[in-house]
């Protein structure tokens, strides 16, 4: 429980530098901070498999089973989100390597979606406990929806902006999509 607590708040701080790297005021320590922490989370998942793993493979109660396997499902979430943070940073990378610069209004869409998922992030965290904790899961799946929603409007006027006039708009565009995406998948595991 403390390692998953440890993985809640890591994702939290992962997500915030995330935002820095998007908004184009990380410097190069953010971005060393965001792939150490993803490497130090993908550790914390396979020792958390591996204990979970070697007590589940005794005779346990039912109660102690299912704890056992929601445990299990939650690191794999949470290391997911650490993943989505270094997705983002290497898309960002991307864009700067092939001199790609991201437009005011580009930034603004992004930063929107990641407030909105960076949210919602922050609201799920303490809800994530074991044992579990009474949740008004249709409100939760609401939120999420509109999340989603929006992020799928974000992406149709991104798509809007590539223009024959902007030769580059292409690759850019489609950078800006994936890290969309990131931040939708990064929803869809809080959700989960």
């Amino acid at each position: 429980l403390k390692e998953v607590d440890f993985m809640k708040e890591s994702n939290l701080d992962l997500i915030a530098c995330a935002r820095k790297v998007v908004e184009g005021v990380a410097d190069e320590d953010v971005g060393k901070h965001i792939v150490h922490r993803e490497d130090i989370l993908d550790n914390v998942q396979k020792e958390v498999t591996e204990f979970l793993g070697s007590i589940m493979s005794k005779r346990l109660a039912y109660d102690l089973s299912e704890r056992a396997r929601r445990l299990l499902r939650i690191t794999d979430e949470l290391e997911s989100v650490s993943d989505e943070g270094a997705a983002i940073l290497r898309v960002v990378k991307r864009l700067r390597k092939q001199k790609e610069k991201m437009s005011e209004v580009s930034v603004a869409v992004l930063l929107s979606v990641h407030d909105r998922v960076a949210d919602f992030a922050r609201k799920i965290t303490p809800l994530i406990r074991s044992p579990r904790v009474a949740i008004d899961l249709e409100n939760l799946q609401a939120e999420s929806r509109e999340i989603h929603e929006f992020a799928r409007e974000c992406r149709r006027v991104q798509l809007g902006r590539v223009g024959p006039e902007d030769p580059g708009s292409s690759v850019r565009v489609l950078g800006e999509l994936d890290i969309i995406n990131a931040y939708e998948r990064i929803r869809s595991y809080y959700l989960n």
